[in-house]
């Protein structure tokens, strides 16, 4: 989906997770009437997000021709709970204009749960043991 949109920037989002790890893919979409120059995209974890998720990033090609779209990849992995998401800081040129954006990455906790599959008996039993420590 589409996470943040400007008229010269439009950056989108697809993910997938499986147990601990994930993978985003970040597309960044040139809309302005010249070529997006000095693009640099860094996704960082700050504090004690930088032990809890794990990230690494593949850079960007630092120019977006008009119309052109770039992905950046990004792999997760959660190594503890965590409860704020990274952050994605982007930089470029457009028209002569620099441009500076910081966003969450909607990576959070909940993206890397899976479920599980157990019987109503079993899950009664579990259930019950949450009221009574």
């Amino acid at each position: 989906g589409v996470l943040f949109e400007s008229p010269a920037l439009q950056i989108g989002i697809k993910s997938e997770y499986r147990q601990n790890l994930g993978r985003i893919g970040v597309f960044f979409g040139n809309k302005s009437s010249g070529p997006l120059q000095n693009f640099v995209s860094t996704v960082h974890c700050p504090g004690e997000l930088a032990t809890q998720l794990v990230v690494q990033t593949k850079p960007t090609a630092s120019t977006v021709d008009i119309g052109a779209q770039v992905q950046q990849l990004v792999n997760a992995e959660c190594a503890q709970n965590f409860t704020e998401p990274p952050l994605l800081d982007i930089r470029y040129t457009a028209n002569g204009v620099q441009e500076q954006l910081t966003l969450l990455l909607p990576v959070h906790i909940t993206r890397f749960f899976e479920s599980t599959q157990m019987s109503s008996s079993d899950f009664f039993t579990r259930w019950k043991a949450l009221s009574n420590p």
